[in-house]
């Protein structure tokens, strides 16, 4: 059955090379070196290792791929080709297992930054009959060796400045796009709150192996795809939640309970609109989460009801 991943996808990229055996390919029009190291440094050094990227020159000036990819991989006797029509990202494992989806290897598309893409990845079985197809690319691709790289080094080293440009460029149109939808609303739904009462309440359902719908929600909502996960890393993801997030924009001062739900179910965009005993229950999740994962309010419980102050900075 094929996997589906989403977001932070460094520890599905991770799993998936490390159990390579013999032959690893690598298709991805844009690779940076310090993604591309962390997906090698624990592969076998008996691996065969190919990478493709599509290394145009637009791509090593502005920075979507690094030059420096290359003496990595020299340095580790694997094989680097370039293939300026190659869009496709994918992985092929010992011939057969194949990985594949939006995300590129660099930081953004492995989720390694805090404000990464947003990507999916599959891994599944392959079948021998698409293998021809996957060494026509490589059969088409052209071998990467230390004179090509030195032609092109002196190429972005000429073609520095348009880097620069690029970057006032993309801060003055991000700057814009701010601007622009400054005052439109996310969409926030009931599906992006956490249905376990507490990250505590969420531990002891993994360790007792109950709850499983709650469970399988709330780590698709966390982003994360190992029950294994640390005490920690649920509190982390907690705080990079959709919910967390809405939270912080809209929760400031010393919000009481029932005004807290109101405020929640007027920003819901269900519809039909959810109960209210339905948005209490979520607030009550909240609250609980909230105590126990994030250091920007304070919990004040009360006899009847209970209160949200926003930490003091």
């Amino acid at each position: 059955m094929t996997e589906l991943h989403f977001r932070k996808t460094h520890n599905n990229f991770l799993d998936f090379v490390l159990a390579t055996k013999d032959e690893l390919i690598i298709m991805s029009p844009y690779i940076k070196l310090e993604p591309l190291k962390m997906l090698l440094e624990k592969v076998d050094p008996a691996v065969k290792i190919i990478v493709v990227a599509r290394w145009r020159i637009s791509d090593l000036v502005f920075g979507s791929s690094d030059l420096e990819i290359f003496d990595y991989l020299k340095s580790r006797n694997h094989s680097l080709y370039t293939h300026h029509q190659i869009h496709l990202k994918i992985v092929v494992k010992d011939k057969k297992d194949i990985l594949l989806g939006s995300a590129n290897v660099t930081g953004s598309g492995l989720g390694l930054f805090e404000n990464s893409n947003i990507e999916a990845i599959a891994i599944d079985s392959l079948d021998e009959k698409y293998l021809p197809s996957i060494y026509s690319i490589l059969k088409e691709s052209k071998l990467v060796t230390s004179d090509i790289v030195q032609k092109l080094s002196e190429e972005v080293e000429k073609n520095a400045i348009l880097k620069e440009n690029q970057k006032k460029i993309e801060a003055d149109f991000l700057r814009i796009e701010k601007e622009i939808l400054i005052n439109s609303k996310t969409s926030l739904l009931v599906d992006d709150f956490l249905f376990a009462p507490s990250v505590e309440d969420l531990l002891v359902y993994i360790r007792n192996e109950t709850h499983e719908r709650e469970v399988d929600h709330d780590f698709r909502i966390l982003g994360i795809s190992d029950r294994t996960a640390t005490l920690e890393q649920l509190k982390q993801s907690f705080l990079n939640s959709n919910a967390y997030s809405w939270q912080l924009e809209n929760i400031t001062g010393n919000v009481l309970f029932g005004r807290y739900s109101e405020l929640l179910h007027n920003s819901l965009m269900d519809d039909p609109k959810p109960y209210r005993k339905t948005v209490k229950d979520l607030v009550s999740n909240m609250f609980s989460w909230t105590k126990n994962c994030s250091i920007d309010y304070e919990i004040v419980d009360h006899a009847h009801t209970s209160s949200m102050v926003k930490k003091v900075e």
